[in-house]
């Protein structure tokens, strides 16, 4: 018997693509802000300059959506989602210790509120009326009393 070689094909690594793994995203909740005033307005802008567009009552949780310049005021989402608004810092907390520090500035502030001169109409006044001259009681023309003319006293004294 003769032997005979066979070739025994030997294993290979082959490296194959794996995706890359996407970074886990954990989505930071925004602060949010209790109403500490008895109640206080929802404002359209921050400052009292602003009209208000509601009432908020004390104990009422809200959400931040960002601040002012400096602070004093907070543009807020109410719970429902949509309402949007700003409270003055001064008449609320932060909730369960949430820093208040890290909010950021509101990019666009509204534009301050203009005083648009209105029409006011004049109130009516009464029109003054002359007042008519009184009748003479006496209808018959009347003459005047005569005067009495002074008349002429000797005078004894030398400078008269």
């Amino acid at each position: 018997p003769t032997a005979t070689l066979t070739h025994t094909p030997q294993p290979t690594t082959t490296q194959t693509a794996t995706p890359p793994s996407s970074p886990t995203t954990t989505e930071t909740p925004l602060p949010m802000l209790r109403i500490t005033a008895q109640s206080t307005n929802l404002r359209s802008g921050p400052g009292a300059i602003y009209p208000s567009i509601g009432i908020l009552l004390q104990g009422e949780i809200v959400t931040i959506v960002a601040r002012n310049q400096d602070s004093s005021c907070y543009n807020i989402m109410l719970a429902d989602g949509q309402t949007v608004g700003w409270v003055a810092a001064s008449v609320s907390d932060s909730v369960a210790g949430d820093s208040l520090l890290n909010i950021s500035i509101a990019l666009t502030i509204p534009a301050r509120p203009t005083n648009t001169p209105t029409n006011t109409p004049i109130p009516a006044t009464a029109t003054p009326v002359p007042a008519q001259p009184n009748p003479n009681p006496n209808p018959n023309p009347t003459t005047a009393p005569a005067t009495p003319v002074p008349t002429k006293t000797p005078c004894s004294d030398p400078y008269c």
